[in-house]
């Protein structure tokens, strides 16, 4: 390899290391736990949430290793040819390494990192030899290096449930044919699992291969960056690279256990309760009809998808939101993670939990919990009528949630940071079934927000951010608070609404073929909602976004700008004759190929047709100037989605609005973005409204 790069591409297409799983030979040997290379008395790997782990107190001897380095969790110690590894803590495996290496080590206050590397590998340690702040000779040498211990290890603890439990910190280089198996779909990214992390101990493959292209020896000061080489390899490729060998598991998978008779799969519903983050899946209906079906009692049991534990860990946030009514976030989260630090190293019933939170904050939570468990019910909340304003350092967030489901909901404001992780339930709010409030929360403007309804049937899932910009107050301020709210205000009546998941809404393509989404989904290869990114050209696409308009799936149809071939229909059955007044929903929506795709840049058209007893008229509806977003971050408020055809005269009985795929066929361009902008049709919800 030349002196810069070893290996030009990371991925195990482009260079094949091997694959091997152990190695045992008088010059190198290499044992981790799965290959079950001692007694052991439950299964060391698991496939699904339900695990069963055991803590032990090991001692390992390893006879005659020669002049080789013996590496194994514990403190070491050598009595003539043999060395012997005695725990600090009860573990949960062991591994052993024995092989040739070069060792380089430090201990600040309890904690000792050592690096072992293969002879001739000095490269990686070329930077810190020659660094100033630690040279020998530096008086202020001990003081840095502890500054600089710290810094390191403040970044790898960043957004972990516990600080490092262990007393050792061993980084080893193992072969670049070394297989460790690693299971990401594993109820959620947060608990994954990785073998190249073992208690005390990370592995990395020969020179980082397969996860660093560049030649570790030659990383560069950053021009834009006022930071010395060092200082980057430190606080951001190091870290970087731990993360990508799964480095987080160290704070989850080796240091308790928690058990339970009555709630399969516990351990990892407890972990991701004590350090919660932002669902990274969309659910599908197919998942939440599985939901259903077996209640999260039946999913949990199962080895399941990433989509699948997305929607688990939306239960458990649900799960938080009810529990942060009882009390603040502040004392919930600081009760459960006492309760995680005294289980450290040991098995724990789940009921100490619960008789511990009783005690605590005077509240049983064992019912509540057995219902949530075993509940094949799925709350239903649905939000409407949002708006968000500023005034001062205060954000007044003032909207509407309904509950129409048989089962409890719960609305909570989350605070997040921008790595996913949610830092806290700011705000939550019970809603039984059948009821309907009207919620004004003044919130402080520095935090970052998300509104989300946690485990709801109403998709897609995903949360309302509210960006840090000003959107400035004008009038009198709402007061905070909770206001009950009758059904009507919610669903006003004397409104006929037909969107695209219903009955009468069908599309009509070239060959004059009318289609239901029902009949689409069903005939054509199991079609589901599409990802924006791959819309098929000439053809209806469904999607799934937060700012269509639906009771329970906020879905529309999409598609390219055509000549008119392509049509979609929404047909009303009016009670009565009468004026009514028709309005068509028209969200933002905006995606990206090659080019910008959206709906409503300033000056698109629609072409509507409106069939009255006087014939059919034609309007077209051209986009006018306003505050066009590029983001999908914007929603646009409902009020404004919804956009009027005019006024008419209309018999009861049938009532029908067509759509057909003509806009601007010509790309739109924008100073301010420098894009070109291309036109969609979308196809979502039509209104009609009788006048009093």
């Amino acid at each position: 390899p030349d002196d810069k790069f070893f290996s030009p591409r990371t991925d195990r297409e482009g260079e094949n290391y091997g694959n091997r799983t152990a190695f045992v030979s008088d010059k190198y040997t290499l044992l981790l736990p799965q290959v079950m290379w001692y007694p052991t008395a439950v299964p060391p790997v698991w496939l699904q949430a339900s695990k069963e782990t055991n803590f032990t107190d090991y001692t390992l001897h390893v006879k005659n290793p020669g002049g080789m380095t013996v590496l194994s969790q514990g403190k070491p110690t050598r009595e003539g040819d043999n060395v012997t590894f005695n725990n600090l803590q009860n573990l949960t495996g062991l591994t052993l390494c024995i092989g040739n290496y070069e060792k380089r080590a430090i201990t600040v206050d309890s904690l000792t990192v050592e690096f072992y590397t293969y002879p001739g590998n000095s490269f990686y340690m070329k930077y810190f030899d020659e660094w100033e702040a630690l040279k020998k000779d530096n008086p202020d040498r001990e003081k840095n290096l502890k500054e600089i211990f710290y810094e390191c290890k403040n970044e790898i603890e960043y957004n972990t449930p516990i600080p490092y439990p262990f007393k050792y910190f061993k980084l080893i280089e193992v072969p670049s044919s070394s297989y460790f198996w690693t299971n990401k779909t594993s109820f959620s990214d947060n608990n994954s699992f990785s073998d190249n992390i073992q208690p005390e101990m990370a592995l990395f493959w020969e020179r980082l291969c397969r996860v660093q292209s560049t030649h570790p020896g030659t990383f560069s000061k950053d021009p834009n960056q006022d930071e010395s080489v060092e200082e980057y390899v430190l606080y951001r490729q190091m870290p970087a690279f731990l993360s990508r060998i799964g480095i987080k598991n160290i704070f989850s998978n080796y240091n308790s256990s928690l058990t339970s008779d009555s709630y399969q799969g516990i351990e990892l519903i407890f972990k991701n309760m004590i350090n919660p983050r932002l669902s990274e899946s969309k659910i599908s209906p197919k998942i939440l009809n599985h939901f259903a079906e077996k209640g999260l009692k039946g999913i949990i049991a199962e080895g399941y998808s990433r989509e699948q534990s997305s929607a688990i860990s939306l239960k458990v946030s649900h799960l938080l939101g009810y529990l942060a009514t009882i009390t603040t976030w502040d004392s919930l989260n600081r009760f459960m993670h006492e309760f995680n630090e005294r289980i450290r190293f040991q098995e724990t019933d789940f009921d100490s939990f619960l008789e511990e939170f009783e005690q605590r904050f005077g509240q049983n939570i064992k019912p509540y919990m057995d219902e949530w468990y075993t509940s094949h019910q799925i709350p239903l909340l649905t939000i409407k009528d949002l708006s968000l304003k500023t005034t001062g350092k205060t954000r007044i967030i003032d909207f509407k949630v309904g509950n129409i489901s048989e089962t409890d909901g719960i609305v909570s404001l989350l605070i997040t940071d921008m790595y996913g992780a949610i830092t806290g339930y700011d705000r939550n709010y019970l809603i039984k079934p059948g009821e309907f409030k009207r919620i004004v929360i003044h919130a402080n403007i520095e935090h970052r927000l998300e509104l989300t309804t946690n485990f709801s049937g109403i998709l897609p899932n995903d949360n309302i951010l509210f960006s840090p910009g000003e959107f400035p107050f004008s009038g009198p301020v709402p007061k905070e608070g909770v206001t009950p709210i009758d059904r009507n205000e919610f669903y006003p009546p004397g409104e006929i609404v037909v969107d695209n998941e219903d009955e009468n809404f069908q599309l009509i393509d070239s060959a004059n073929n009318r289609k239901r989404l029902a009949d689409l989904f069903r005939n054509e290869s199991d079609q589901e909602y599409v990802n924006p990114q791959n819309l098929k050209a000439n053809a209806w696409n469904p999607i799934l976004e937060k700012g269509m308009y639906g009771n329970r799936i906020r879905s529309a149809f999409v598609k390219e700008v055509g000549t008119g071939q392509f049509k979609a229909e929404w047909t009303a059955n009016l009670p009565e004759a009468g004026k009514y007044e028709i309005f068509i929903y028209r969200p933002h929506y905006t995606t990206s190929r090659r080019d910008i795709y959206t709906t409503d840049f300033p000056g698109m058209k629609n072409y509507y047709t409106v069939y009255t007893p006087q014939g059919k008229e034609e309007i077209i509806l051209e986009v006018q100037e306003g505050n066009f977003d590029l983001s999908n971050l914007y929603l646009l408020p409902e009020e404004e989605a919804w956009v009027s055809l005019g006024k008419f005269n209309l018999p009861a009985g049938e009532s029908r609005v067509v759509l057909d795929d003509r806009g601007v066929d010509h790309p739109f361009t924008s100073e301010k973005y420098r894009y070109s902008f291309i036109q969609l049709v979308i196809a979502d919800a039509v209104k009609w409204v009788k006048e009093k």
